[in-house]
Parts: C-alpha cells; structure tokens; sequence
C-alpha cells in the first residue's frame, strides 16, 4: 500500500497544479502570452516530471503494486498519473453546441470594440455574434471583464433563421425582440 500512496501523492500534485496553472493563465488579459506558456511549457515539465516518477515509483515497487489483488487499483492510479482523465473531464465540462469561432478587436476614436462570432459545432453555421465595448484603445492590458456588452447582438438557429436580437449599450440590456416563426 506504500507504494501506491506515493503514486497517488504524484497524481494528486501533477492534477492540482494544472489546474492552479491553468485557472492562472486563463484569468490573465488575452495577449499576455500566459495561456502559450500553459500549453507550451508549464504542461509538459508538470506531466512530464509526474511521468518520470511515476515510472521509477512503479519500477521500484513492483512486486508489490503488481500483484494480483493490488493491480485492480495500482492500474487506476496509474492512469491518474497522466493528464488523460483531466484532459477528459475539461473535455466534458467544456462541451457545448456552440463555440467561439472568432473574435477581433477594433480601436479606434478611445474605444476599443471586441466581436465574437459564435458558431453551431454540428454544422459550423453561425449561432451568435456578439459585440464588446472598452473605453479605451489599449486592449492588450485590460481583462475581458472590463469589457462591456454592446451593439446588437443576433442569435440565429442552426438553420439560419433569426431566433432574437438583443440591443446593448453600456454593458445594459435595453430590449430583445424574439422574432416569430412564420
């Protein structure tokens, strides 16, 4: 059992600290370079460190791990020790119909206008597109929060059909017309 807690000691450190990494990278304002630097160098040295571990931690307790009683849980713990069932449970949580196609910022005139377009995953049309207001033309250094709904945004069915449209200014809501099935 000794050795199966330090594999599981390795799983647990590797799981956690991709998720701090990522949690951080992903809060930083677009064009920081953070959410490359998660996926470039900080993954591979966590789970390649946790990889090599976990390799000399089971060659070293083999006898024991291997056994037939021990392998029905030695072979679940050794799965924990690589990315793959963090990778699929992100993969599960972060599913959706839609996703975000393409987004662009505009500055111009001490504001900076942030578009996305939002499209179906089953047939790549678009769902959503949506508009974003900063006051200020320095976009690289502010976060998405303080960016503030804007303009109309207009949400399609995966056929084309206009469902809503939604009126923004200021980051408030002013009114939405649901459009009729005609």
């Amino acid at each position: 059992m000794k050795g199966i807690t330090k594999l599981l000691i390795a799983a647990v450190v590797a799981n956690l600290l991709t998720i701090v990494l990522f949690i951080y990278a992903s809060s930083e304002p677009g064009g920081s370079g953070l959410t490359m630097a998660f996926s470039v160098i900080w993954m591979p040295i966590v789970w390649i460190t946790c990889l090599i571990v976990t390799v000399v931690l089971a060659v070293r307790n083999h006898k024991s791990l291997f056994k037939k009683k021990m392998t029905m849980w030695t072979l679940p713990v050794l799965l924990f020790c690589t990315p793959v069932p963090l990778d699929g449970l992100f993969l599960l949580l972060h599913y959706s119909k839609i996703y975000m196609a393409s987004s662009g910022y505009r500055p111009a005139n001490g504001v900076t206008i942030k578009d996305e377009e939002w499209c179906y995953t089953s047939n790549q049309k678009i769902a959503v597109r949506k508009f974003f207001k900063l006051n200020s033309e320095d976009y690289t250094t502010a976060g998405d929060s303080l960016f503030k709904k804007d303009s109309v945004w207009t949400y399609l069915s995966s056929t084309g059909d206009t469902i809503k449209i939604e009126h923004y200014k200021n980051g408030k809501l002013l009114f939405t017309t649901f459009q009729s099935n005609r």
